[in-house]
């Protein structure tokens, strides 16, 4: 039983790394899809305006949409994952 928990925490690992890719990726991506008549630096820091929806161009708003979602499934994963290595401490 033990084994399959390892197995559950190993997947997990791997889908939290993948989301945390997507995640880093996307964010990157959210201060080069800005609206021309906005400027990258008003707000001081570029990666401000991932909370002014209002400024982003619409695949802009895509790459913000997905790093709400890459977070979400990479806190899911890692709390799959905490929780399948502790059942597979606990019942080794």
């Amino acid at each position: 039983m033990a084994y399959a928990f390892l197995i559950i925490f190993v997947l997990a690992c791997v889908i939290a790394l993948a989301a945390w890719i997507v995640c880093v990726w996307n964010l990157f991506r959210v201060p080069f899809n800005l609206k021309p008549s906005v400027g990258a630096w008003a707000l001081g820091n570029p990666f401000n305006y991932l909370f002014k929806p209002d400024a982003l161009t619409a695949s802009g708003l895509i790459a913000r949409r997905r790093v709400g979602a890459s977070l979400v499934v990479f806190v899911g994963a890692l709390a799959v994952g905490a929780a399948a290595g502790f059942l597979a401490k606990w019942n080794a």
